[in-house]
């Protein structure tokens, strides 16, 4: 075997290896960044469907969506900045949609 080729094969080997690995590290951040995200945004939907109250230091949107009347009631508009949400059906046939925002 050549010994071009031999080195023009290790060094693709090289570059495949680092590029696989500049993706995995990119994704894991990406997913552990969404995974938090959709933990705060349960945490605000499970305080919202036990007590009716949710922390002020998030900037969450709230649609409370009525079975009954087909209306929306949005609290705590944010736009442009959703990055996770969640659906709860709430005991009186209401759907609330939470959304978590950026910051």
């Amino acid at each position: 075997m050549r010994v071009d080729a031999l080195i023009s094969v290790i060094a693709f080997v090289i570059a495949l290896n680092s590029i696989l690995t500049a993706y995995r590290l990119a994704i894991r951040t990406l997913y552990a960044g969404t995974y938090k995200c959709w933990l705060n945004v349960e945490k605000i939907a499970h305080s919202l469907t036990v007590n009716s109250r949710v922390s002020p230091h998030y900037r969450a949107t709230i649609y409370v969506i009525d079975k009954k009347s087909q209306a929306i009631h949005v609290i705590g508009l944010i736009p442009w900045s959703t990055n996770c949400y969640t659906f709860r059906i709430l005991r009186n046939g209401t759907l609330l949609r939470v959304e978590l925002g950026r910051g």
